[in-house]
């Protein structure tokens, strides 16, 4: 019979090393590698989330200074607001409005005719047609009345025309133009809180 030698103890030590190298790669390769892809997986969904803070964070500093921003044109909307006169209150204006050319020195008012409204988005137009006589002196105070009046004011479509020194006792003008102060009419369709 054959002698059964004893294994080396060197060759021992190097199959128990084998076999844990082998124990090892095939755990690595079933456990943890499912859980390396779980936690690379997770990280980005960390990276993504911190980047949301961080855009959250941009947005809600923004969002101070906006709201400050509206907070400054609202106040600004709201002065702006009160030089426009409320609808029940202008017919009071047309009528300080042909008070004011009457009171104009050197001014004599031929026409004053309201004219049909005008609609636009949030407000409305009340143009009011003057014809009137006097000196271009006279006419630029009135002109600078209308400029300083407390509610906003415009003029356009002046048309002038010289007079004769015979024509109209006094007066070297003739001058037609249109008047409008605008309404406001905003406040039902407002949504801004």
């Amino acid at each position: 019979m054959a002698e059964v030698k004893e294994t080396p103890l060197w060759q021992k030590v190097l199959i128990i090393i084998v076999l844990f190298a082998l124990i090892f790669f095939g755990l690595n390769a079933m456990i943890f590698k499912n859980k390396r892809a779980e936690t690379k997986m997770l990280n980005t969904k960390i990276e993504a989330l911190q980047k949301e803070i961080t855009e959250l964070h941009a947005f809600q500093d923004k969002k101070a200074r906006y709201e400050e921003e509206c907070k400054t044109l609202k106040e600004e909307l709201d002065k702006l607001k009160s030089m426009l006169p409320k609808s029940k209150e202008t017919d009071q204006l047309a009528r300080k409005l042909e008070l004011l050319a009457k009171n104009t020195s050197g001014l004599e008012i031929k026409m004053f005719e309201p004219q049909r409204r005008k609609n636009y988005d949030f407000y409305y137009e009340l143009p009011i047609k003057f014809e009137v006589l006097g000196s271009f002196h006279a006419l630029g105070k009135f002109f600078e009345k209308v400029a300083n009046f407390e509610r906003i004011l415009n003029v356009y479509d002046l048309k002038c025309e010289t007079l004769n020194s015979g024509d109209v006792a006094g007066f070297t003008l003739k001058a037609s133009f249109i008047a409008s102060t605008y309404v406001y009419t905003g406040e039902d369709s407002e949504t801004i809180k």
